[in-house]
């Protein structure tokens, strides 16, 4: 079983970065529990984007790795906010969570919206012993090249 989920770890990021060449819009963050991810926007549709997300914990005696699909519908100049789906897999454990993360993202900057502060919401269940919780994050983004939101001009 961890042979297989860590095969689907490695395949899906990089699935993730095979689509970075495309799009130039990709940022790293920091979460406070020790939490680092990489992000990249894959596509839009109309005013609202899908960004895929990999996190990497590294809080704890094992290691997680995350995999997270974003939906960001209400974009402004100031902040964005999100809906997705994720799933976490413990690579020295066997319990898989899925997860529905909630993501707000503030760009307190006017000149500078490469840099944002990041609170992130997740309820979530762990697969083999059906136990349900709710995880916050918080934490800075870094987005490399130009980010594209929406003016209030």
């Amino acid at each position: 079983m961890k042979q297989s989920l860590l095969k689907l770890t490695i395949f899906s990021v990089l699935c993730l970065f095979s689509t970075l060449n495309i799009h130039s819009q990709v940022g790293t963050s920091y979460y406070i529990k020790d939490v680092i991810s990489v992000n990249a926007r894959l596509f839009n549709i109309g005013k609202s984007d899908i960004t895929a997300e990999a996190k990497i914990f590294t809080n704890k005696s094992f290691i997680n790795a995350e995999l997270d699909l974003l939906f960001r519908f209400a974009q402004s100049e100031f902040h964005q906010l999100g809906i997705g789906f994720g799933i976490n897999l413990g690579l020295d454990y066997e319990n898989s969570q899925y997860l529905i993360p909630v993501v707000l993202e503030v760009y307190p900057f006017k000149n500078f919206q490469r840099a944002s502060f990041l609170l992130e919401l997740a309820a979530g269940m762990e697969t083999e012993v059906d136990d349900y919780f709710i995880r916050g994050l918080a934490g800075i983004r870094y987005t490399l090249g130009k980010p594209k939101r929406k003016s209030l001009d």
